[in-house]
């Protein structure tokens, strides 16, 4: 009886010491693990943050590139309506003075002709 209960004592002990050493086993390989871990989650936060900074300067670059286009898009417009503008006093003018623009066709070409035959002929006068 007094061997079963040493025998009992030591198996208890021993099983106690095994499951102390398996704890201390998996709780240092757990530190790894959550060293490991934390070592990911920083340099993700760091990308994150990269990430979060190049999205603002982003959406920062679109707000000045829209207005910008605004910009541009105003400019073009009144540029277009002036030509608008200028195209129906210069239709009014064609449709009142046809001989006077005639005339400035006819010089506009003999302009033209004399340049044309200075280049290809070398008559230039």
């Amino acid at each position: 009886m007094m061997k079963l209960k040493i025998f009992a004592v030591l198996a208890l002990i021993i099983a106690i010491g095994g499951s102390a050493w398996y704890m201390t086993n998996k709780i240092e390989s757990q530190g790894i693990v959550i060293g490991e871990l934390t070592q990911t989650l920083e340099t993700t936060t760091t990308r994150l943050n990269a990430l979060e900074t190049s999205i603002s300067d982003f959406k920062l670059q679109s707000g000045e590139y829209s207005k910008i286009e605004q910009e541009s898009n105003r400019e073009l417009s009144k540029r277009i309506n002036t030509l608008e503008v200028n195209a129906r006093r210069g239709q009014v003018a064609i449709d009142k003075k046809p001989k006077l623009v005639e005339k400035f066709i006819q010089k506009d070409y003999t302009e033209f002709s004399k340049r044309l035959d200075c280049i290809t002929m070398g008559e230039c006068k």
